[in-house]
C-alpha cells in the first residue's frame, strides 16, 4: 500500500495542530524546524514553562496585600510625623514581601516587626 492514503502525523503540542514534516520534507521546513527546537527558545529554559517564579496562591496574595497596607500606613504616618522608627519598619513591611512569598512566614516576619517597633517605642524610640 502507498503512503497517499495515510494522514501525516500531527503535533499537537501546546495546542497546535500542524503536521510533522515527514523526511522527505526535510530540506523544505529545515527552517522552521530550527525556530521551533529547544535551544533556540527565550532563556526560560532553566525552568519548566507552567513554573513560575513566584508563588501566586490566593493566601500569598492577601498576606502580601495586607502586610504591604500596614507597612505604607507606618511610613506615610512616619513621613507626616518625623517618626524614624515607624518610617523604617514601614519601609521594611512594604518590601520584605518580594522576597518571602509564603504567607504564613510572611505573617510570622510582619508580626515581629510591629512586636520589635512596639518595644524600640516603649524604649523611648
Amino acid at each position: 500500500m502507498g503512503s497517499e492514503g495515510r494522514l501525516p502525523p500531527v503535533d499537537r503540542r501546546f495546542g497546535a495542530t500542524r503536521a510533522i514534516p515527514s523526511s522527505s520534507d526535510d530540506s523544505e521546513c529545515e527552517g522552521e524546524a530550527a525556530k521551533d527546537s529547544p535551544s533556540s527558545r527565550s532563556s526560560s529554559a532553566d525552568r519548566p514553562d507552567d513554573e513560575l517564579p513566584v508563588d501566586l496562591t490566593a493566601g500569598s496574595l492577601m498576606a502580601s496585600l495586607l502586610v504591604s497596607s500596614i507597612g505604607l500606613a507606618l511610613f506615610l504616618f512616619g513621613k507626616r510625623e518625623v517618626r524614624l522608627p515607624q518610617l523604617v519598619a514601614g519601609l521594611t513591611m512594604m518590601v520584605f514581601p518580594y522576597f518571602v512569598t509564603d504567607p504564613l512566614p510572611m505573617l510570622g516576619i510582619a508580626a515581629a516587626l510591629v512586636l520589635a517597633l512596639v518595644v524600640v517605642l516603649r524604649a523611648g524610640g
